[in-house]
């Protein structure tokens, strides 16, 4: 993707016009995205999906959900409500869901809190990926990337300040057996509700999030920063405590445990991954130069281990290529955009 091609939606005022303004910014991307998920469906086709389905949906409505933002949301996408929680709730059930498997960088160096985000959402998901820049009346301003599903879009009017969010599904999670809450419903009502880095962290120890694992990094105008992830009913956070971090959206044995001898190729692709972030991250501190140039280079950075695509930070394999970067600037509010890092200019946007 060049970096053009990302759609960016600038929204102004309150939650209710932030959600009708985003509503009509994605009307035309409505018809691709209900085609790219329509496979999601077969989830529920049979007698366990159905019960699934009402289980998943039960959950949702109980979480008494700010309908009259998704309502806004809808009426100007001309969508219908109902249609859109049912795919979302297929979506987040299916296990042969659309590779994200996004990684990323936090440094600090300079004076500058910088954070770096590798989205591999796959090219085929061009039509749907969105850049929301969010200006509320009482907020300085905020950057959400919206990958590929309508109620993540909502999930995109936080007033948190910069934030960005990836999803993966972790082996034996327990979606699959009519168990838990399907991630992309409830993790957009309990963030969405809080208005700062403390009610995020205070969200997640209140409320037992059960699913596909969640790797989420929110900032406010100070720069603190706090991650989130879930899987099979575990959370965590992390307040880093070093000059950087990294994350990778796909954590099962990232550490090495359990892979054994003879690991699986995709596996030690992924752990592979996550070493080559942290070798450059800690690089990166000791080299001159402007920070920001500097995470660039990390990002774009495709030298593979053992000749696999996927254990690049910037992909090229046909299912899962890094397909946008970010750099938010948490001290300049500034977010730096490109298509495919290696290959393409980027784009300076200030928030």
């Amino acid at each position: 993707m060049r970096t053009e091609d990302l759609q960016i939606v600038e929204t102004h005022g309150d939650p209710i016009e932030r959600a009708r303004q985003f509503g009509e910014a994605v009307r035309n991307g409505l018809e691709a995205y209900l085609e790219l998920t329509a496979p999601s469906l077969v989830h529920f086709e049979s007698p366990g999906g159905q019960a699934l389905k009402a289980n998943l949906l039960r959950h949702f409505y109980a979480l008494d959900p700010p309908m009259d933002l998704v309502e806004a949301f809808c009426g100007a996408a001309d969508a219908d409500p109902d249609v859109l929680i049912e795919r979302a709730a297929s979506f987040s059930a299916g296990k042969s869901r659309l590779c994200c498997e996004c990684s990323g960088v936090f440094m600090r160096r300079d004076g500058l809190v910088l954070m770096g985000q590798n989205l591999d959402t796959g090219s085929e998901c061009g039509v749907c990926n969105y850049l929301e820049i969010g200006r509320g009346p009482d907020t300085r301003g905020y950057a959400r990337f919206c990958w590929p599903d309508m109620l993540s879009l909502m999930h995109g009017l936080s007033p948190h300040g910069v934030c960005t969010t990836g999803c993966s599904g972790p082996a034996g999670d327990p979606m699959g057996t009519g168990d838990g809450l399907a991630v992309l419903l409830s993790r957009w009502l309990y963030f969405y509700r809080c208005e700062s880095v403390d009610e995020v962290a205070e969200a997640t120890r209140r409320y037992p999030i059960v699913g596909k694992g969640v790797c989420s990094l929110f900032a406010d105008a100070g720069g603190h920063v706090v991650k989130v992830e879930q899987g099979g009913g575990a959370y965590g956070l992390a307040w880093p405590e070093t000059d950087w971090a990294v994350a990778t959206g796909h954590r099962p044995n990232i550490r090495g445990e359990g892979l054994g001898d003879n690991p699986p190729a995709k596996k030690a692709a992924d752990k592979a991954r996550f070493d080559r972030l942290n070798l450059l991250a800690e690089e990166s501190l000791a080299r001159d130069g402007d920070p920001v140039e500097n995470l660039k280079r990390i990002l774009a950075d495709h030298v593979m281990v053992d000749g696999h695509p996927e254990s690049a930070p910037c992909r090229h394999g046909d299912n899962s290529a890094t397909q946008f970067s970010f750099i938010y600037d948490l001290t300049n509010w500034e977010v730096h955009v490109c298509g495919q890092p290696c290959c393409n200019e980027w784009r300076t946007i200030k928030l």
